[in-house]
């Protein structure tokens, strides 16, 4: 994160408190994801990509 940050590739306020959300959203989905359920694994890997993507404003 803080070399992203570094190189202009991010672009967050703190480095530490956006890998915080990103790692904390990564764990989240483990307590409630259901395979066969409402979100297909690809859907909701490209959903948690893209926010995470938008947490760091990656341009």
């Amino acid at each position: 994160m803080e070399r992203g940050v570094a190189e202009g590739v991010f672009d967050v306020r703190s480095a530490r408190i956006a890998s915080y959300s990103i790692l904390d959203m990564g764990i989240g989905v483990a307590s409630w994801f259901n395979e066969g359920g409402e979100f297909p694994v690809d859907q909701l890997a490209y959903q948690y990509g893209d926010m995470a993507l938008r947490i760091v404003n990656a341009g």
